[in-house]
């Protein structure tokens, strides 16, 4: 349980720190981007991906953009 507060803090600190403005909604996007198993970290550039094209082509969802942040879960 502890863990997974100080995984939430930490992401609500690195999502405070993006300036992030008025009507855009950041999106957390966990995976393992370095070490050993980057062979997988396909299944977490898909998501950013799919993101940026909901912005590109329709502008966000009801008016507002996302930002994508990618977050490292390498142990």
């Amino acid at each position: 349980m502890k863990r997974w507060l100080g995984f939430v803090v930490i992401c609500m600190v690195a999502l405070t720190g993006l300036g992030v403005q008025a009507g855009e909604i950041p999106v957390g996007i966990y995976g393992t981007l370095t070490g050993t198993d980057t062979d997988v970290n396909g299944m977490s550039y898909g998501p950013k991906d799919c993101l940026t094209y909901i912005n590109e082509k329709a502008g966000g969802i009801m008016g507002h953009k996302y930002v994508p942040v990618l977050l490292d879960g390498k142990n």
